[in-house]
């Protein structure tokens, strides 16, 4: 905590030589302009008790120059590196300063860095000791196993705290579990959040966020993103999910269900590209049935060495709501001669299905789209024989 001591606060006016009288002071995050709301930091006004008072901005003040509270002159509290502007009366700004140093900024204040703190556990170890000065009071929890899962510790579920540098386990943990400790941002400093803001937890995988769920950490109403389906790096990670009641089932895309009681609901993205490029997947055939996995990829190449008499088409989007496309390079091996029996569930324009090209190292390309969660694909020949 970094105080701003009453009568040390006066506020002039550099223009006119005098205060600013019946102004208006704003304070946010270094580098930033204070009167835009979602840069501001939370401001508070020292009673005689000693208490905070959480102020809301602009603090005016009084014809001295100095900031008040309740038409009084009041010493202000404010956690970290701060921009400081001050309007006249006429709202018109007068002072702008893009950061001002706390001298105690590394105690209570703190400006962009939260201090974390890892422990390794030992086999049946319960008690954890913090060691660098966060309060276990002030701090979250969560917790990384020795095969790199992770979930958030829910205090009175998973942990108690037994005093300001210590908590206790629940239960005991494996040997090279790692407990990490994160000061939380009581005062909303680091990231200007709305009263009504939530927090997005990031789990590595589905697993890990059944996990959670079943712990009771992930409740409904919680946003999550994972940082992979079934592994933190299979590419499948990054969307935004809504934690609901089990409501539509399971359809491992739109909905992912938890713990039999919550399930993770996918929610719209917008996504802007300005540079976009495709993973290319090899799509393969066995017994001359040939596999499109859409988790692979959108852009697939295949190249024949037996006639395919089925093409069946996996991980696509099962929503009616939702489309799923996909292109397929069809090449022929050094021999040639194979070709591509059509299933009727991929309807082609004018209702005629293509021929692929069977010359040796010939190769031809297709589109696919669904529109009906795959109950129909729309077929489409790219190109034939290309040189």
């Amino acid at each position: 905590m970094s105080r701003i001591d009453y009568p040390l606060l006066y506020v002039n006016d550099p223009t006119k030589s005098r205060a600013i009288f019946n102004g208006s002071l704003y304070f946010g995050l270094p580098d930033t302009d204070p009167k835009i709301a979602s840069n501001q930091k939370l401001v508070r006004a020292l009673q005689e008790d000693g208490s905070l008072i959480n102020l809301s901005q602009p603090v005016a003040t009084n014809s001295g120059g100095n900031p008040t509270y309740g038409g009084k002159p009041v010493v202000l509290d404010i956690s970290g590196d701060y921009s400081f502007r001050a309007d006249n009366n006429l709202n018109v700004q007068v002072v702008y300063i893009p950061t001002v140093s706390n001298p105690e900024a590394g105690s209570d204040g703190f400006s962009g860095v939260v201090a974390t703190e890892s422990n390794t556990l030992t086999a049946g170890q319960v008690i954890v000791n913090l060691t660098s000065g966060l309060d276990a009071n002030a701090s979250v929890f969560y917790l990384q196993t020795s095969v790199g899962d992770q979930g958030f510790l829910a205090k009175a579920i998973d942990y108690s705290v037994t005093d300001s540098t210590t908590i206790t386990l629940t239960s005991s943990k494996n040997a090279g579990d790692i407990v990490i400790a994160r000061q939380w941002d009581v005062t909303g400093q680091l990231v200007p959040v709305n009263d009504d803001a939530e927090a997005l937890l990031v789990f590595t995988d589905l697993a890990a966020a059944a996990a959670s769920a079943v712990s009771g950490s992930l409740v409904a109403g919680n946003t999550v993103t994972l940082n992979g389906n079934s592994a933190a790096a299979d590419g499948l990670g990054g969307d935004k999910y809504l934690v609901q009641v089990t409501g539509p089932g399971n359809d491992g895309v739109n909905y992912l269900d938890l713990n039999g009681t919550l399930q993770l609901a996918l929610q719209n993205n917008y996504y802007r590209f300005q540079n976009y490029s495709e993973t290319i997947a090899t799509a393969t055939s066995a017994a001359g049935v040939l596999n499109i996995d859409l988790d692979a990829g959108a852009a697939q190449v295949t190249t024949l060495t037996e006639s395919v008499s089925s093409l069946v088409f996996v991980n696509f989007n099962p929503s009616t709501n939702h489309s799923s496309t996909v292109t397929l390079k069809v090449e022929q091996d050094g021999v040639g001669g194979w070709g591509i029996t059509w299933p009727a569930s991929i309807l082609w324009a004018g209702g005629t299905a293509p021929t692929v090209t069977v010359a040796a190292n010939a190769f031809d390309q297709f589109g696919f789209t669904t529109y009906d969660g795959g109950a129909t694909w729309l077929g489409f020949s790219m190109g034939a024989d290309f040189s």
